[in-house]
Formats: structure tokens, C-alpha cells, sequence
């Protein structure tokens, strides 16, 4: 069974695994969908595990 995305965050926030892990899985879940969810798309651009699931989350400054 595939980890989900409440799976994932405990996965990711407790330091059980990589970012190579988390962003390769991720990869691996787009290259097999047409429409990725959000979230997957989130965790393989994430360089750390405060961006996983918060990437684009937040309104930039700019924005109007």
C-alpha cells in the first residue's frame, strides 16, 4: 500500500527518511499520473521538510 499524504508528513517531519527519498517517491507518483495532487507536486520541488507540504501555501508579499 502506498503512503498517503498524512503518511507522509509523519514520514517526513519525524526525519525517517531523506529528501532523496521523499522527492524520488514523489517523482516516481508524477511520472505515472496525468494530475498529480498538489501535494505530491509540493514534496518533489521541497528542498527541506518545512517546504513539503507549505510550498505555495503562503501569499507572497507581492501579491495583490
Amino acid at each position: 500500500m502506498e503512503p498517503t499524504g498524512h503518511a507522509w508528513a509523519a514520514i517526513v517531519f519525524t526525519g525517517f527518511v531523506s529528501p532523496t527519498v521523499w522527492r524520488a517517491w514523489a517523482d516516481a507518483r508524477i511520472e505515472e499520473s496525468e494530475s498529480p495532487e498538489d501535494w505530491i507536486i509540493s514534496m518533489a520541488l521541497a528542498a527541506s521538510e518545512s517546504e513539503v507540504f507549505f510550498r505555495g501555501k503562503q501569499k507572497h508579499f507581492l501579491d495583490v
